[in-house]
């Protein structure tokens, strides 16, 4: 079940976010790191963009839905000029991935936009993220560009996706 996050989650959504990030180094994905996504996970549940998905009420993936995407966004030749929402921090518990979890959270993102009258989203990955690139395949995102960032040592991939009502 997917469903907001709330304060008291946040312990376990930090623990979840750890789990992922050794599983994502370990696998020579170094996309996140210091404290990345955890120290975004607080302000995203205090701006009500962080979702979790629990299982028999344990907190196995969250994902902040938001409608600003990050600061190179600005930069990146999207399709449309309209407002979207955009996927980011996704984190499902090694234990739990291969469940289907964050496909889960792709068509939520959807229907969440549908709610919202939001029929654009936008994304982006770490070019070596293997997993994260076959969702975006799977749930028909578009290619934009793929993009150095400063300090990275990966190039990032941009997606868009239009969601029709």
């Amino acid at each position: 079940m997917i469903r907001q996050a709330k304060p008291e989650d946040l312990e376990c959504i930090k623990a979840v976010a750890k789990r992922s990030k050794r599983k994502m180094n370990d696998e020579g994905n170094p996309q996140w790191n210091g404290s990345y996504p955890e120290a975004f996970y607080e302000d995203d549940i205090h701006n009500r963009q962080l979702y979790v998905y629990e299982i028999g009420g344990t907190i196995v993936g969250a994902v902040c839905i938001s409608t600003e995407g990050h600061e190179e966004y600005a930069e990146i030749p999207w399709t449309y000029k309209e407002p979207y929402l955009c996927m980011k921090r996704l984190a499902v518990d090694p234990d739990y991935q291969g469940k289907s979890i964050a496909q889960s959270f792709f068509r939520f993102t959807e229907e969440l936009g549908k709610e919202k009258g939001i029929h654009y989203i936008c994304a982006d990955t770490n070019a070596i993220n293997e997993a994260a690139l076959r969702l975006f395949n799977r749930a028909n995102y578009q290619f934009v560009i793929e993009k150095y960032q400063e300090g990275e040592p990966f190039p990032f991939r941009y997606y868009e996706k239009k969601i029709h009502s």
